[in-house]
């Protein structure tokens, strides 16, 4: 989330100390991208659309209580970055592995897909494309993630335009 969000990225640890699993997240090259990179908006862009950071296009507020280990929300959030290219989270705090689907009226938000063309959808943790999206014969996009774990499950992608 931290880098749908564009926050800063500063990390203060012994790198001697952390595991792996730490080193790996914080050295994902492609997800840094994502942190790091802005759209170039032409002049003429409205102003809600000029987005810095990411925002929900999907769900509503997530709640965790941690005295009874339970969660409620799911989410999908998504960022412009150059070129046309969109990075997207989907993220489940439900208590039980559950996939979430961006549909039509989810991706309508990301104002400048067009449903003319394919796009490539990327795994940024899986460093691999996963899949192709393109619209339905109503002209809409929908997207459903797998399973996701509990409590904070996710998903990052990239759907980027195919030439």
């Amino acid at each position: 989330m931290w880098c749908i969000m564009s926050s800063p990225l500063l990390i203060s640890a012994n790198i001697g100390a952390v595991g792996d699993y730490a080193l790996e997240t914080w050295g994902n090259e492609e997800a840094i991208y994502v942190n790091q990179n802005f759209r170039d908006f032409p002049a003429d862009t409205p102003e809600e659309q000029m987005l810095y950071q990411g925002i929900r296009i999907f769900g509503d507020e997530l709640k965790y209580d941690k005295i009874v280990d339970s969660g409620s929300g799911m989410n999908v959030w998504a960022k412009p970055l150059p070129d046309g290219v969109w990075a997207m989270v989907f993220l489940n705090n439900e208590d039980d592995a559950k996939a979430i689907t961006c549909d039509g009226d989810c991706f309508a938000q990301m104002y400048d897909l067009d449903t003319n063309i394919s796009y490539t959808v990327r795994d940024l943790w899986k460093h691999q494309n996963v899949a192709i999206l393109t619209a339905d014969s109503d002209g809409k996009f929908s997207l459903t993630s797998p399973d996701l774990d509990p409590h904070g499950g996710l998903l990052m992608v990239t759907i980027t335009p195919q030439k």
